[in-house]
């Protein structure tokens, strides 16, 4: 073989050993580019899920501080009641207070209830 033919063939095998390099870097800039839009699609999840955390720990408080409300306003009911049955309260006027009372603390407690009752089946889904 000629030195020029050898020249030839090294030369095509430096091309061909470039053509491989440049495949690879293509196929990891690519490989790259999707790690990229993965990581950011996952810290859009992340930021997402702890926005809804943050909500549902919000409402959870604001939950809490009525639920504890309506606690004590039932314990008042309760109270009124026992009264009421011991006739403590002699004034029709007084009886149809505390009956008022009732019905009302009772009604939003009710709504306390709801509320709750329906946060837990929207954001347990």
């Amino acid at each position: 073989m000629s030195q020029e033919q050898e020249s030839k063939i090294e030369m095509q095998h430096e091309n061909e050993i470039i053509a491989k390099i440049n495949d690879i870097a293509t196929v990891l800039a690519e490989e790259k580019i999707r790690n990229e839009e993965r990581n950011k699609n996952m810290l859009e999840k992340i930021d997402r899920a702890l926005s809804h955390a943050h909500d549902a720990r919000n409402v959870a408080n604001a939950y809490s501080v009525r639920v504890e409300i309506a606690e004590k306003d039932i314990r008042n009911i309760t109270d009124d009641i026992k009264a009421l049955k011991e006739e403590k309260f002699y004034s029709t006027k007084n009886k149809v207070s505390i009956v008022l009372g009732v019905v009302q603390t009772v009604t939003s407690a009710g709504v306390i209830a709801l509320l709750i009752f329906l946060w837990e089946h929207i954001y347990n889904k």
